[in-house]
């Protein structure tokens, strides 16, 4: 019995330490980080649609993020265009900024009940809530390159992106 027990226990800790050993060797038991990893969701905490634009009465547009691990309830052709972003990330990082979030956005218009749900092929205007920030460079994704957002630091610690339409983006720090 007490034999069992020990070599019981002897591949418990040969695999113990195996896991780590292939982590570091590039396996995917743990996937590498840099500076392009990426937080968990930015707060959202406000939404507008552009001034002028007219959506009709009782319509509520409703920003969406998902995640990179959550991008499988995308549709198909947005599954493409986040993984095309993704592979481009880190040659639109600025120069000494890391990538705070990355994630995809889907921007839709209902009513206060909820009895419809369409795209909405606007654009909006998205604050969402980042402590410490100094400094901050907006992109997203369209048309297969990164163009640059306008981007506002407030002074309650939030930040307002100006002109945000459907697809991924990346919100760099220093």
């Amino acid at each position: 019995m007490k034999k069992m027990l020990i070599l019981a226990l002897a591949v418990i800790l040969t695999l113990a330490l195996a896991v780590p050993a292939a982590a570091e060797n590039g396996s995917p038991v743990a996937p590498e980080t840099s500076d392009t990893t990426t937080s968990p969701l930015p707060e959202i905490v406000e939404t507008e649609i552009e001034a002028g634009t007219k959506t009709g009465d009782d319509v509520i547009i409703i920003v969406e993020p998902f995640a990179v691990e959550d991008a499988g309830s995308l549709s198909e052709e947005a599954q493409k265009t986040y993984a095309s972003a993704q592979e481009q990330l880190e040659e639109a990082a600025p120069a000494n900024m890391k990538t705070q979030y990355f994630f995809y956005v889907t921007i839709v218009k209902t009513d206060s009940e909820r009895s419809f749900r369409e795209n909405y092929d606007g654009s909006v205007n998205m604050t969402v809530k980042i402590a410490n920030v100094r400094n901050v460079v907006v992109k997203q994704f369209v048309d297969g390159k990164w163009v640059k957002l306008e981007a506002i630091i407030n002074a309650d610690g939030t930040i307002t992106i100006l002109g945000v339409v459907e697809g991924p983006i990346a919100i760099f720090t220093e």
